[in-house]
């Protein structure tokens, strides 16, 4: 009842779907430029090959991967690993498909919970929040050992005034 789907990809039974309900929503590029603030109003994350889940992995949140054309991107473009090793979530193939496993997910049966920690921990050093206060401390730490191994020459040394 209270499900939204938004997309951002025009995929022709998307589009047919949207012209026929009104809780399906097409994103057009003008304001795809920035999909991470989408990630956190999500409850699920439906993705094909994109690396977005990678930062969705850290909401804990279910992710449905559609490989639609596995074979063809394999061939074409490749993974830099194991796909299925590392994609913790239904691989969806028909839109029945996708219903029931959705149907499923609204009634909090996830049997992936496990495996999405699994891989969250391979590609995730840190998981507590705290990115921004350790990038400010690496920052001022860089800036101390670069302002350390400066000489300013501008300044004359008191002993020649």
């Amino acid at each position: 009842k209270n499900t939204n789907l938004v997309y951002r990809k025009m995929k022709s039974y998307l589009k047919e779907l949207s012209s026929n309900c009104s809780q399906i929503h097409y994103l057009p590029p003008s304001v795809q430029s920035n999909t991470v603030p989408l990630l956190c109003l999500s409850d699920i994350l439906v993705t094909d090959y994109s690396s977005i889940y990678h930062d969705y992995l850290l909401l804990d949140r279910p992710i449905l991967f559609a490989p639609y054309d596995i074979e063809l991107f394999d061939e074409h473009r490749g993974h830099i690993y194991d796909y299925n090793d590392n994609t913790p979530g239904y691989k969806i193939e028909s839109f029945h498909m996708f219903k029931e496993v959705a149907s499923e997910l609204s009634k909090g049966k996830d049997i992936y919970s496990q495996e999405r920690t699994k891989v969250k921990e391979r590609f995730h050093k840190y998981n507590d929040g705290k990115s921004r206060e350790r990038m400010y401390s690496f920052i001022l730490n860089e800036l101390e050992k670069e302002s350390d191994e400066q000489v300013d020459y501008d300044v004359i040394p008191s002993s020649e005034i």
